[in-house]
């Protein structure tokens, strides 16, 4: 299969993991929160367990009574400050910080989060932005915001199967705006609206030809789009049960834009299903499809244990289980395995060399209690030399 080694695929699908874990990603695969908690934190008493899609219901029966007894006092700092790490065989190795207010707008609302985030790696490449995750009207609006900016130093070794060493320099920004109103107990509908702005260039004379020659280059754009979830989940921060779902359709418009035209249609589903107290199945499935979309902007492979644009094609599917295990009442571990399919361009998932699996393990620490917000040290294993290490907030789903 056609493999290119593009460093980003600028998508909506990739901002979120970039501002919520300081990864080389550069999307908004959203999370509905700043990262979903895991197993770890099942038996901890959390002011936070009442305030998920599942108790909206109830919520919604006693509103008006608010009682003592409704409302948990939290002793916890709303001060939130981790560090953040990633290793890998193209990018190198970075280190950042990810920095953030935790706040209840209601008594029904789950925690919302404001924040900023950054990242440098040995690769002289770095990272910087600030996001924004909120939940209001006792969970009947959420709206969601971010704004990346990213420099990235490439060396291939091996550019486009071609055996050609080529030096790259990707550069871009992002912003990201998205708003959903609560029409049923655990349907929302919204709107989402989206700048790029993504450059590639050679660092030497030879690069700049390789990349004109295979017609690599970036886009400026403005996009909107639709957005529709279902979320059951019990509790959006730390969901022991249920399900969420989430559709968006981005379009960069011809009227936007003066010649770029195209279309992204994203889908993911997610399930939590509890086996006992110590353990928690997450299983997650993945889709992607572009229309006229330039290079740039093709589908990629987000598995951990892989470097976000090292592969890509117009469109994906992507499969993940987790295992997420109770150790004690903070500390807890992963074990988890997916595969990626990219297709297209005459492409197709019944050839095995269209398949991209992983494996990897990993710990977690229950940070905020009340909040069930985690920070978890992975490892993940994909094909060939392709590995990750990563000191991340948050699940990766």
């Amino acid at each position: 299969m056609r493999r290119h080694l593009l460093l980003k695929e600028l998508s909506i699908a990739s901002l979120w993991a970039l501002t919520v874990t300081s990864q080389a990603a550069f999307g908004f695969e959203a999370q509905s929160s700043a990262g979903s908690s895991s197993a770890v934190s099942a038996s901890v008493p959390s002011q936070s367990e009442e305030h998920g899609s599942a108790g909206y219901e109830e919520a919604e029966k006693t509103e008006g009574a608010v009682t003592t007894d409704e409302i948990e006092v939290n002793e916890e700092s709303p001060w939130l400050l981790t560090p953040t790490l990633s290793s890998d065989p193209k990018m190198g190795s970075s280190i950042g910080f990810l920095a953030g207010y935790v706040h209840y707008f209601d008594e029904a609302s789950p925690s919302s989060i404001i924040g900023l985030t950054g990242s440098y790696s040995d690769t002289d490449s770095s990272v910087q932005g600030a996001f924004a995750s909120t939940y209001f009207d006792k969970d009947r609006q959420r709206l969601q915001a971010a704004y990346v900016t990213m420099k990235i130093e490439n060396d291939y070794q091996d550019y486009l199967g071609t055996g050609l060493d080529v030096r790259t320099t990707d550069e871009a920004s992002l912003s990201f705006l998205r708003y959903l109103r609560r029409v049923s107990s655990s349907w929302f509908l919204g709107g989402q609206a989206i700048h790029a702005d993504y450059s590639i260039t050679g660092r030497d004379a030879f690069s700049q030809a390789i990349l004109k020659l295979f017609g690599i280059d970036g886009f400026n754009g403005t996009a909107v789009g639709l957005v529709a979830e279902r979320d059951s989940r019990d509790n959006v921060n730390n969901p022991q049960s249920g399900s969420y779902f989430q559709v968006t359709n981005t379009q960069y418009l011809e009227a936007l834009n003066d010649d770029l035209e195209f279309g992204v249609w994203q889908a993911k589903y997610s399930r939590f299903d509890p086996i006992n107290d110590d353990h928690l199945i997450a299983t997650q499935l993945t889709g992607r499809y572009t229309n006229d979309a330039p290079k740039a902007a093709y589908s990629s492979v987000r598995l951990r244990g892989y470097t976000v644009g090292e592969y890509l094609a117009p469109h994906n599917m992507s499969v993940e289980i987790e295992d997420r295990i109770k150790l004690s009442s903070r500390w807890g571990a992963t074990v988890f395995a997916g595969a990626t399919c990219l297709f297209g361009d005459g492409e197709d998932c019944g050839d095995t060399s269209n398949w991209f699996p992983m494996v990897g393990a990993g710990v977690t620490y229950l940070l905020k209690p009340s909040e069930g917000m985690v920070v978890r040290l992975e490892g993940a294993k994909g094909q060939d030399d392709s590995y990750g290490v990563y000191l991340q907030f948050g699940n990766s789903f």
